[in-house]
């Protein structure tokens, strides 16, 4: 038995129906006819038939699978800490589909007594009950209890939140098309687009250039798209298909390669479906694509979202991802193979995002008769986690939208101006012709150059000239850091329960002096709560000998490591003051955090220092007395 042996019964045993062969060759990345060798070389091992096969695919004996699994101890491939034993049991509950998993089986794969399992179950309450769950051990079994809304944030901290940052980047794509010049087409479509006052998101613009890459490679190959979709409605006076057409004939003479007017139009569509925030038009979208194949990536994208829970159907996303499936179906037909060095990288270091790929491709094969690569996986892939990428940039944007009359372009003028000044700082979710269309949105931030009667009170409202909004810089810069501000303070209010608690709220009478007695005592009453472990106390005393965590009136102790058991905060309030270095401290604020809340962190300590950092805001504090009085402090202030 190998490690391909085992991940192919890992494989059979997560799946609650029968297998069929080319998915397996898909996710193994090997022919049919290695899978069926895989078969026989793994049903004669000493366990007899472990692998069985009819006509609708392959299945698992349970029970044999879970023994030959257990050899995998032998190969290192055991979590050690509870953070990492936790994170593996939520997985098996999400990417299994089930509510139960079998105490024991978890114990021997994990290679820790069922004992040390069911404890991390109890630690496990505390860790994620912030997020709706909750877990119980029920005969031999360990039960999660959750709601639809509750698994898709757990699955969003477990699966996605750990994809890195520049899974797909220039430099990415410069590894996958070494024999192009992809700078060159990057600076193209920059040059063109700035010439014509059109602007395209970084995660727009690497979707571009990589759907234009994928493009010059076919041509170069001599594979031009056919010429059967040429029916579909394109104005030529239309400012986006002029830009698409000197895009594609800089292209043509920068790469030596001819665009006809097939290649022209998929250019228009990428540009236009990137470039506009008011998406583009069905019936225009249709007719390119087809309604065939627009059901169908419809279709991909629900499945996606049935097994993963990760939602990939906004338009930004759907629309080239359909203009790819076309694109690939196309290479398909003609048997057109585009090497892709990077899919080694990505099946090993975004296993999720590779496994999204496989059940995509084992999809789309069941459809159309023909066999996908290891090559056009990775396309998938990146396509999937760039989608992914963006989602987990954009939440620390402030969400917008445009109200404008579609006059004269002047919604696309403002929409891009809007953009290249604060792309950075704001998600433009759409523009709207009239003020019912906003009920669509969830917005914070309503750019308008109507005045309006009736808006949502809960967002800010700025009012924009329709010719020149360079005057109105200052005032959106204004409502942003309001907005971030109410944000900061926002996880206080939802969140207060979770965060703090009766049993870590402490008055300091004088009992405690020095920083150090106070560090030894938080530490002591949070580990009492169950909240972290042993050490927490000495990894604290290591924080704050590298560097002072107190400020004026506060100190915000806390770890270098995020390995608390539950994210909580011990306040202790010093009416008398405590001397902690240069400061005279009033209130010690001791954070612990969990890693599945490694995001929230940056959050929640702005938040603190927000709420307590301000003289009117400690004389109140310094009166407080019951955990009562510091709650309804902290809600009234929000």
């Amino acid at each position: 038995m190998n490690k391909v042996h085992y991940s192919f019964i890992e494989y059979l045993v997560r799946h609650d129906r029968p297998v069929k062969v080319k998915e397996i060759s898909l996710w193994l990345n090997v022919s049919p006819r290695t899978v069926k060798n895989y078969v026989r070389e793994i049903n004669s091992t000493e366990n007899g038939a472990v692998i069985f096969s009819d006509y609708n695919g392959y299945t698992v004996d349970p029970e044999k699978a879970k023994l030959l699994l257990q050899e995998r101890k032998k190969s290192g491939e055991v979590s050690r800490s509870y953070e990492e034993r936790a994170i593996y049991i939520n997985k098996k509950f999400l990417t299994y589909h089930t509510n139960k998993l079998d105490l024991y089986s978890i114990a021997d794969e994990l290679g820790y007594g069922e004992e040390t399992i069911k404890a991390d179950v109890v630690k496990m309450n505390k860790t994620y009950a912030a997020y709706g769950v909750s877990y119980q051990i029920k005969s031999d079994q360990i039960v999660i209890n959750a709601d639809e809304h509750s698994l898709r944030t757990l699955a969003k901290i477990i699966l996605f939140d750990n994809i890195n940052e520049n899974l797909i980047d220039i430099y990415t794509i410069r590894q996958v098309f070494s024999d192009l010049d992809v700078d060159a087409i990057k600076d193209t479509l920059e040059r063109i687009l700035h010439q014509n006052d059109l602007y395209i998101n970084d995660f727009g613009m690497i979707n571009v250039v990589l759907h234009i890459a994928i493009t010059i490679r076919r041509l170069i190959n001599q594979q031009s798209l056919s010429d059967i979709n040429l029916e579909t409605k394109v104005s030529k006076d239309d400012a986006l298909y002029s830009v698409s057409k000197q895009i594609a004939g800089q292209l043509s003479v920068d790469f030596g390669i001819p665009f006809n007017e097939e290649e022209i139009i998929n250019i228009y569509l990428l540009i236009k479906a990137n470039v506009s925030f008011d998406s583009l038009k069905g019936s225009e979208f249709q007719e390119y694509i087809g309604q065939e194949l627009s059901d169908f990536t419809d279709h991909l994208i629900n499945r996606i979202n049935e097994k993963y829970y990760i939602n990939l159907g906004n338009d930004n996303f759907r629309f080239p991802f359909a203009m790819h499936i076309k694109n690939l179906i196309f290479r398909l037909q003609n048997n057109q193979r585009n090497i892709n060095p990077v899919s080694e990288i990505i099946k090993h270091s975004y296993p999720i995002i590779f496994d999204i790929a496989v059940f995509t491709a084992y999809l789309i094969s069941e459809k159309y008769p023909y066999k996908i690569d290891d090559n056009e996986l990775a396309y998938l892939a990146l396509h999937i986690g760039g989608e992914i990428e963006r989602q987990n940039f954009s939440q620390e944007k402030v969400n917008a939208v445009l109200l404008c009359p579609r006059y004269l372009n002047m919604a696309g003028r403002i929409s891009s101006q809007l953009m290249i000044n604060f792309a950075n700082e704001i998600e433009l979710l759409g523009i709207c012709d009239n003020a019912n269309e906003l009920k669509k949105y969830h917005y914070e931030l309503l750019f308008s150059v109507i005045e309006l009667n009736n808006s949502n009170e809960e967002a800010i409202t700025i009012i924009l000239p329709p010719l020149n909004i360079n005057n109105s810089f200052s005032q959106i810069q204004e409502a942003i850091a309001e907005i971030k501000e109410k944000r900061r303070l926002k996880i206080l209010k939802t969140d207060f329960s979770s965060f703090f608690s009766r049993e870590t709220f402490l008055i300091n009478n004088g009992e405690y002096k020095d920083p150090a007695s106070i560090l030894k005592k938080c530490s002591d009453v949070m580990l009492e709560a169950g909240f972290v472990n042993e050490g927490f106390y000495k990894q604290v005393m290591e924080r704050e000998a590298a560097s002072t965590t107190a400020f004026p009136n506060i100190a915000i102790p806390h770890s270098l490591k995020l390995d608390a058991i539950k994210t909580s905060v011990c306040v202790m309030i010093c009416p008398k003051g405590v001397e902690w270095g240069d400061f005279n401290i009033r209130i010690v604020l001791m954070v612990a955090v969990n890693k599945v809340d490694a995001r929230r962190f940056g959050e929640l300590y702005q938040a603190l220092i927000s709420m307590f950092d301000n003289d009117k805001a400690i004389v109140e504090l310094i009166r407080i007395r019951t955990y009562e009085e510091f709650e309804r402090f902290v809600r009234n202030r929000l």
